[in-house]
């Protein structure tokens, strides 16, 4: 007969040590599903050692509050490749409180995994589709409406709002880049490409100054190598990186902005900050541009969507630290009281209108407030009245604007209640406003050597200053002389109808070098 006692303390054993096993199972399936999910066993298991049990995610929620979500304004652009076939993609985050931009370049051949709302969504025109797929797969089967289904499944990806979205051509887009100032780049290999006319066409090695087409060129160029992708990327961050730089220092920055509002059609952009306060607040330390985390293999970038949003929240966080930094920077030289800058009409975005009927003055008035750190957003004519012979400078509020009297001393200053445009300041060039001063900023100017560089490298008949064009075009139309007294009368050019009331609207839209 066997001993009870002995059975059962023999039993009590084996389920010791079955639940022991047990445990030690539970424990491992526990952390593999963690790291699975998060990457990491560590941060898990210490958060549910140290958690207290009333508040048990206090510790994220104090990280996640360094990053005020609702001060980034996101948005997309889309260059939209002569084929149809390829979108050029950029993801650009404007912190509308410290200004700050980040411009994130998004690979145009991207294979992401798509969440089960958008693959439920493509399935509907496409059941047999899967759940990872190419963004060029997407551009072939949806159409014109891959612009919305892209900008769904990047909003996916990244966990941003995207708040809108614009779409360009390549022949516009070379048309916008040709409007700011020609950009350096040192090409490290001998580049061929066909040019508007079908013409086989060369870029050659080494240091020139890029022509909009030639950006464009170097910008969408396939090596055909298996980091082809990466190549491209890497080209269009250096190249836009300088462009950005310029735009900062004021060159031709109106020129730009006007170029692209009238090129490019967008979405779902009503409400949020306009593109001319955005490039007029755009200063180089305040702009970065990267390249959306991935690796590329066999010729196809898989992107990662838990790297890029920690890319993402890290640029966010450093364009609030920025704001801090830029916020310091302007406390203590307004401590110092040396620069006599106080929330002067630098900050603002100002357009000109050429009532005085002199060729060519807008313009100039442009470009020498420009050199003075001034954001001119608008160039265009006047002719409600005119030639007028005083100077008008108009302002939404009273009190700003006082500091342009020191470039227009003889001028009005009148308060309306607002602008048909976005303008915080435009200013109606009278006759007495006739001699502009000299541009003496060594800052701004580029110089001697570096123009005559830019002369050899690029033909005065494939880039023209914007500035001079009125005058070398004069000669070819009766219509292209708006601005000369003899014409007055009978409106000049085309942009002449955009100034038909006292806030003209329709003339923001236009790009007429001729109308300076």
């Amino acid at each position: 007969m066997k001993n009870p006692i002995g059975s059962f303390f023999s039993l009590l054993i084996k389920l010791i040590v079955v639940a022991g096993l047990m445990a030690v199972i539970a424990l491992v399936s526990f952390e593999g599903v963690t790291y699975y999910l998060t990457g990491s066993t560590y941060d898990l298991r210490q958060g549910l050692k140290e958690a207290d049990t009333t508040q048990p995610k206090a510790d994220d929620t104090t990280e996640q509050e360094l990053v005020d979500v609702s001060d980034i304004e996101t948005t997309l652009v889309y260059v939209d490749s002569r084929d149809n076939m390829r979108e050029y993609i950029a993801l650009d985050m404007y912190n509308k409180t410290t200004r700050a931009m980040d411009v994130i370049l998004i690979p145009s051949n991207a294979q992401v995994s798509v969440s089960t709302s958008v693959l439920k969504e493509i399935r509907e025109k496409y059941p047999k589709a899967k759940g990872t797929l190419n963004f060029l797969d997407l551009c072939r089967m949806f159409g014109q409406d891959r612009y919305d289904l892209l900008t769904e499944i990047i909003s996916d990806m990244t966990g941003m709002d995207i708040a809108g979205y614009d779409v360009i051509s390549e022949d516009n887009l070379s048309e916008v880049l040709d409007a700011g100032q020609p950009v350096k780049y040192n090409l490290s290999e001998v580049m061929s490409y066909r040019d508007g006319a079908g013409q086989l066409q060369l870029l050659d090695k080494g240091d020139r100054a890029l022509t909009g087409e030639e950006a464009v060129v170097l910008i969408t160029h396939l090596d055909g190598t298996a980091q082809e992708e990466s190549n491209r990327l890497e080209a269009s961050a250096a190249y836009f990186e300088e462009f950005f730089n310029q735009l900062s220092l004021g060159k031709k920055r109106g020129n730009v902005l006007e170029a692209y509002t009238r090129l490019c059609s967008s979405q779902g952009q009503e409400n949020i900050t306009s593109k001319a306060d955005k490039i007029g607040s755009l200063t180089a330390e305040a702009v970065t541009v990267r390249i959306m985390q991935g690796g590329e293999s066999d010729g196809v970038f898989n992107l990662d969507s838990q790297k890029i949003q920690l890319q993402i929240a890290a640029l966010m966080k450093k364009s609030q630290e920025f704001g801090s930094s830029s916020a310091a920077s302007v406390s203590s030289q307004s401590d110092g009281s040396d620069t006599g800058e106080e929330d002067d009409s630098r900050n603002l975005s100002i357009e000109l209108y050429n009532a005085a009927y002199v060729s060519g003055l807008a313009g100039e008035w442009r470009d020498y407030l420009e050199s003075e750190g001034y954001t001119i957003t608008l160039v265009d004519n006047y002719q409600d009245e005119g030639p007028i012979s005083t100077t008008v400078i108009r302002v939404t509020e009273d009190g700003i604007g006082e500091d342009l009297l020191e470039y227009f001393p003889n001028a009005e200053i009148e308060t309306v209640d607002s602008f048909a445009t976005s303008a915080d300041i435009q200013i109606r060039i009278g006759t007495d406003s006739v001699d502009v001063p000299e541009i003496t900023n060594t800052d701004y100017n580029v110089d001697e050597d570096e123009y005559e560089e830019m002369d050899e490298l690029i033909p005065q008949d494939e880039y023209r200053d914007s500035s001079d064009s009125s005058d070398s075009e004069s000669s070819d139309s009766s219509d292209s002389d708006s601005n000369d007294s003899s014409d007055s009368e009978s409106g000049g050019d085309e942009s002449s109808d955009s100034d038909e009331s006292d806030d003209p609207q329709e003339g923001f839209f236009s790009f007429d070098t001729d109308s300076e």
